[in-house]
């Protein structure tokens, strides 16, 4: 697997208050392993406001900004890793892995969660290091949730604007009209207007899938295996 940075990106969830010495030797085995933890920004926590612990870069923050940023964190993320000494998972990290359930990501931990039902979205290793060769011997396994989650989205969002009715050679004229938008506002409006319009594209394709009656999270995950065994990495895209 190639690391969109070049090196992988974790997130450290857990009990942080348990067994504290276990969870920074935990951040620093991800660290000298060459992941990139994007959240904590540190271990060495500094205050503690209701059971709640605080870094750093944290203060100033309320614990539902804090929490809602290390959600979002997992967003980026190649991987979950979760600290859990002797199996106990809190309130706030059963809420971290089914997010990272959600995103499609690999949970990884030393230690089975007591609790059955999460056990069964954690995978066991007896290292981080050892969850990040896991993850590098993965091909094309891409996270394909989002894309289900927008499809619903969008199927509601069709309906309610009339659209549901469109036939799929419509919808590809439509996408094409897209794209050709995505083009000029490249060249002449700038970025942000390009967002706008790569946006729309984005919309498009979902509802394409719509139409078609195609569940787009799983044809994505099907084609990036394929693509996984066919393309070496390639500076022009191109000539492949």
């Amino acid at each position: 697997m190639t690391f969109e940075s070049g090196h992988p990106t974790a997130v450290l969830c857990g009990s942080f208050r348990r067994d504290p010495e276990a969870l920074r030797r935990e951040f620093s085995e991800l660290q000298e392993a060459g992941c990139q933890v994007l959240s904590p920004a540190d271990v060495d926590f500094i205050d503690e406001v209701e059971g709640f612990v605080y870094g750093k870069s944290d203060l100033g923050r309320s614990i539902g900004e804090v929490e809602l940023l290390h959600l979002r964190a997992m967003e980026k993320a190649d991987l979950v890793w979760l600290h859990c000494p002797g199996g106990y998972v809190g309130t706030s990290a059963a809420l971290e892995i089914g997010h990272a359930q959600a995103l499609g990501l690999r949970i990884f931990a030393s230690e089975p969660p007591e609790d059955v039902t999460l056990r069964e979205l954690v995978q066991f290793r007896g290292s981080p290091r050892a969850a990040l060769r896991t993850v590098e011997a993965d091909i094309g396994d891409a996270p394909s949730r989002a894309l289900t989650s927008l499809q619903a989205y969008y199927a509601r969002a069709a309906h309610q604007r009339g659209w549901s009715d469109e036939t799929a050679d419509l919808s590809v004229e439509l996408l094409r009209g897209e794209i050709n938008e995505l083009e000029e506002a490249m060249a002449e409006k700038g970025m942000p207007e390009a967002a706008l319009e790569l946006a729309d594209v984005q919309l498009y394709v979902v509802h394409l899938a719509n139409v078609l009656g195609i569940d787009l999270g799983d044809a994505v995950q099907t084609k990036e295996k394929i693509n996984a065994t066919r393309f070496e990495p390639s500076p022009d895209r191109l000539a492949a």
